[in-house]
């Protein structure tokens, strides 16, 4: 019978081993988090083990206790109170099921302040799977939430005021969903910027002086939300494209401000409803508007005004005035395309002309 032969390996560099073992110890370290991490900033200690009964007293401490591979579900849970703190999610390798939320535990009312002193409140750098939930963030006078460098965050039932800009997303970043939130009085509500994008849905722009920026490359979805008494709603800039459905907006001082980029209502179950805005839409330097289903209502200046090689497709859009006459201008080889779009004020019955409403302005 022939023996077997058993060979020696010996060549393998020493900082190989060490990173198996590093590896093996991190998804095992993992396997072993805990579920939930408790944290009060009134009774709790960031030494101790994050439990109920042992909370932890800062959110960072909580983040910073996180496996480097999470492959489960981890809540951070946060006690009642005013958090005045900046928290950093950077690095975080998620298994299939792995993600982070940090919401309040069960009837808590939290707040995450500035008190107009910090700049940030969370910064998500490089992570993804991280979640908020139900927190109301206020009195940043930065970026209140940044999210950079290809990181993804998800937003629901949040409450962003009184910040310079509430949220910003840039370099290839984006949300998840960023659902149901209120963002009141900030300077900037949401500015998403360099090649990044976000889908927001179901929620409410108030008091902001812009309310939704998109800028150099990036895009924003945006579905069934209200904007609200903003200073500006929307701003388009540099090569950006902003898609609006099914959303209100109305007593804006304007409505939006687009430069060689794109704003889209194209609307197929429910119109969205533009109304009693000061100004319309302002569209230059080859820029578009292309609007299906909308219904301009009683604004008081201009309803779209196109310049600078900029069009404008008016497609079945209803516009309606009470007692002034309709402001539509192109120029400077600008155009204006209505198709089957109709006219009306409260003097004089619904007006569609064929010729009309086939023809360019330009």
């Amino acid at each position: 019978m022939a023996k077997l032969r058993y060979t020696q390996l010996t060549n393998i560099p020493q900082d190989s081993v060490e990173g198996l073992k590093g590896d093996l110890e991190t998804k095992a370290s993992a396997s072993y988090a805990p579920s939930e991490i408790y944290v009060d900033p009134a009774t709790g200690d960031d030494f101790n083990k994050g439990e109920l009964d042992s909370p932890k007293k800062t959110i960072q401490a909580a983040v910073d206790s996180l496996p480097l591979f999470i492959s489960h579900p981890i809540e951070i849970r946060l006690a009642k109170g005013i958090y005045t703190e900046t928290v950093t999610f950077t690095n975080h390798i998620l298994g299939a099921n792995g993600f982070i939320i940090v919401r309040p535990q069960r009837g808590a009312s939290v707040v995450l302040s500035g008190d107009q002193k910090l700049e940030n409140c969370i910064i998500v750098d490089f992570a993804q799977g991280v979640c908020i939930r139900d927190i109301t963030i206020q009195g940043f006078t930065r970026e209140a939430v940044k999210v950079i460098n290809s990181a993804k965050i998800d937003m629901n039932r949040c409450v962003m005021r009184d910040n310079h800009t509430a949220l910003s997303i840039s370099n290839q970043a984006s949300t998840y969903t960023l659902n149901s939130c209120i963002f009141l009085n900030n300077r900037v509500g949401i500015k998403v910027f360099n090649t990044s994008n976000a889908d927001i849905s179901d929620s409410c722009f108030e008091s902001n002086s812009i309310a939704v920026s998109v800028e150099s490359l990036s895009t924003v979805n945006l579905f069934s939300s209200t904007i609200l008494s903003n200073t500006l709603a929307f701003q388009s800039l540099s090569r950006s494209s902003l898609n609006i459905s099914s959303s209100t907006i109305t007593k804006n001082d304007n409505v939006a401000q687009v430069d060689l980029s794109t704003i889209s209502s194209r609307n197929y179950d429910k119109s969205t409803v533009i109304a009693n805005n000061k100004f319309g839409l302002l569209a230059v330097k080859a820029s578009v508007l292309d609007f299906h289903n909308v219904d301009l209502m009683d604004n008081t200046h201009v309803d779209v005004s196109v310049e600078s090689a900029s069009t404008a497709l008016l497609e079945d859009c209803s516009l309606h005035k009470s007692t002034k006459v309709f402001s539509l201008t192109a120029k400077r080889g600008s155009q204006i395309h209505m198709l089957g779009t109709t006219r009306s004020n409260a003097n004089a019955p619904s007006l569609y002309d064929p010729v009309l409403d086939s023809c360019i302005f330009g």
